[in-house]
């Protein structure tokens, strides 16, 4: 209850805020931490961009659409409509492993939130930097809180691939702030990508479609807010509608959701300074052990000869999401699958693109070593992260069991961002695919975004 004693309505608060939401509204701290997301993204998008699941989706599209579109398919010399390339830009984005991660909310903003604002951008017009850089603020505020309000970890223990079933908000709320919705407007944008929610995990065991359920998520958010901007109605209250809402329907009980995380701190403690850069090209949910793995064998000195077996132990959706036997079917399994990654950073103490090839996930040194590390369920391990644990044991006998540490970037706290290797990922990734002197160019650019009067000049770089 407010001091009124009405009710709190989260879904109009949230998209009040969203459609509010100016350039002299974010601190200083929040806009450069925007701008490293934005650098990130972009270097995941063009990389994700050479993969075959990409190509795929762009050959397919480019069908559809003819040449009548206008948005940059990154990596590309292809245009289509706003929506596709969101679709197709957004899949590249999270179509190597390589994107951020809001840990608590268990989705990544990179592929849902710069992919709409510049599909937009393009179709719309244009818009300045500092518009381009709000915009993505907006959906890196909106979606987490979906993602926290619906207990992200949860929702992976129930099979839902929790960023895609969230990300809608995220791309609607960067949509309709670009577009200039008013709060009702909003409000109907949030009803219509709540209503479009989907996301199946199971397809992390291998199936392509895992690398475009945040392509569509965007591209779901993309659509809401142009309906809206047309008259098209959402469901009201979309959050909170008791039969058939969002919250009751992708739960099972009142108490698995947490509708105050949608506002709470708006304005004030933004969660875009939790969207954390990942450093390796394996599901999030891996990082820790990896990095943890990597730090005793430097501190212990061990070969990978010594190593008898490996257990790691934590919470179900842990053991769910990452913790099955490695079967080396393809790529998209082995970048999902913990005891491969675990093994193959072992292997070079490193872990890069390098070890996520067709050949490389059949090296047999690798694959011998992921057959002898599992992982476990731990019953007192807490749901919503945190607690896991690392044990290897070797030939001689020894023991060496250590809680799993955050890795650098995936869950350190913000004034320990890796900004350094931020840039650095950005150039590796980035050069793979553009000359060195437009990596530069693009480089100088994001990071001067709120100087620059028309990012479809950073469009046409891409």
């Amino acid at each position: 209850m407010d001091s009124s004693g009405a009710a709190p309505n989260y879904t109009k608060e949230l998209a009040a805020f969203i459609a509010g939401l100016i350039w002299d509204d974010i601190p200083d701290a929040v806009v450069e931490r925007a701008k490293y997301i934005i650098l990130d993204g972009l270097g995941c998008g063009l990389y994700g961009s050479l993969q075959p699941w990409s190509q795929i989706m762009v050959d397919t599209l480019r069908k559809l659409d003819g040449d009548a579109g206008k948005a940059t398919v990154w990596g590309r010399n292809v245009a289509l409509s706003a929506p596709h390339a969101a679709l197709a830009n957004s899949t590249a984005v999270q179509g190597f492993e390589l994107d951020d991660v809001h840990y608590p909310a268990v989705m990544h903003c990179e592929s849902l939130t710069i992919p709409a604002a510049l599909a937009l951008c393009e179709q719309n017009g244009g818009m300045t930097g500092r518009q381009l850089l709000t915009a993505v603020i907006a959906g890196c505020e909106a979606g987490p809180r979906a993602g926290m309000c619906m207990r992200g970890r949860e929702m992976l223990e129930r099979g839902w691939h929790s960023g895609s079933i969230v990300g809608g908000f995220a791309s609607a709320a960067t949509s309709a702030n670009f577009l200039g919705l008013s709060p009702e407007q909003t409000e109907h944008a949030f009803g219509i990508a709540g209503s479009g929610a989907s996301g199946l995990m199971a397809a992390q065991y291998g199936a392509m479609v895992k690398r475009m359920q945040h392509g569509r998520a965007c591209q779901n958010g993309v659509y809401a807010s142009l309906l809206a901007v047309g008259g098209f109605t959402g469901i009201e209250d979309v959050f909170e509608v008791p039969y058939g809402g969002f919250c009751t329907t992708f739960t099972q009980s009142q108490t698995e959701f947490d509708l105050s995380a949608l506002t709470a701190g708006l304005g004030e403690d933004f969660e875009t300074m939790r969207v954390r850069i990942k450093l390796y090209p394996c599901v999030g949910g891996s990082h820790s052990s990896v990095n943890t793995a990597l730090v005793l064998k430097q501190r212990e000195g061990f070969a990978l000869s010594d190593i008898a077996e490996v257990r790691i132990t934590g919470a179900k959706a842990f053991v769910d999401h990452g913790g099955w036997p490695f079967e080396g079917r393809n790529i998209t399994e082995a970048q999902m699958n913990m005891p491969y990654s675990v093994a193959a950073a072992l292997a070079d103490d490193e872990l890069t693109v390098s070890r996520y090839t067709e050949d490389a996930i059949k090296d047999p040194v690798v694959l011998d070593l992921a057959r002898r590390i599992t992982v476990h369920l731990d019953s007192d391990a807490p749901i919503q992260g945190g607690g896991e644990r690392i044990s290897i044991q070797l030939t001689s006998g020894k023991t060496i069991e250590q809680q799993v540490e955050p890795a650098k970037g995936l869950g350190s706290p913000p004034e320990h961002y890796p900004v350094a290797e931020a840039v650095e990922k950005y150039r590796n990734l980035a050069g793979r695919v553009v000359d060195a002197s437009r990596v530069a160019e693009i480089e100088a650019m994001v990071l001067g975004l709120d100087e620059l009067d028309d990012t479809r000049d950073l469009a046409a770089l891409l």
